[in-house]
């Protein structure tokens, strides 16, 4: 862990160093931000939905040090619904011809509602319906990507990404803590916007 934030350390100096022509924190003044919509599989099975924000920290021309949230809907059909929000930090490698190389670590939640009734045996022995139950649990992630960015070559505010991830759940609610993976697919829109000279 020591070794990722001393990475993004010495990569956001090295920005300070290489960049031109960028605002304070080294974001171009006309692209601060990203939104992203995708495909969130679960397993490669439980099929949902990717919603999220990025914003860039520090920008040169091939490398991009990023703050993202993502929100997660997914589920496994007949037995439960998740909502999964996770913040993430990366380092994203651009190509000049466009190819993305890009790598997140997140700490986030996650809350998984079941969609069938659980029973208890009570202190008299009999069973009791406590009805549908749900499992909050803590979920440090790890996601790593390739994508491509349409704006070097087309001049197109679009990248693509394609990412698997690896999740931790805990506390899983019947083991200390549960592994997870995932594939991440989507579109990030890059608004552009007007700057005053």
């Amino acid at each position: 862990m020591k070794q990722i934030f001393t990475t993004l350390i010495v990569l956001s100096i090295s920005f300070q160093v290489n960049a031109q022509e960028l605002t304070r924190n080294l974001t171009p003044k006309n692209q601060r931000f990203g939104c992203m919509i995708g495909y969130y599989g679960d397993k490669f099975s439980n099929s949902g939905v990717q919603l999220g924000a990025e914003t860039y920290l520090a920008t040169t021309q091939n490398y991009q040090v990023i703050a993202s949230l993502n929100y997660n809907l997914f589920g496994q059909k007949d037995t439960y619904i998740a909502h999964n929000i996770i913040p993430r930090i990366g380092v994203r490698y651009t190509a000049n011809f466009g190819l993305i190389a890009e790598s997140y670590f997140g700490f986030g939640y996650i809350f998984r509602k079941f969609q069938y009734d659980q029973y208890w045996l009570n202190n008299n022995g009999n069973i009791v319906n406590r009805g549908k139950a749900g499992v909050s649990s803590a979920v440090p992630n790890i996601a790593l990507g390739l994508g491509y960015d349409f704006m070097r070559k087309l001049k197109m505010p679009v990248r693509l990404y394609a990412r698997p991830s690896i999740s931790f759940f805990y506390p899983n609610g019947y083991v200390v803590f549960e592994a997870t993976y995932a594939i991440e697919t989507g579109i990030i829109y890059v608004p552009i916007f007007k700057t005053r000279k």
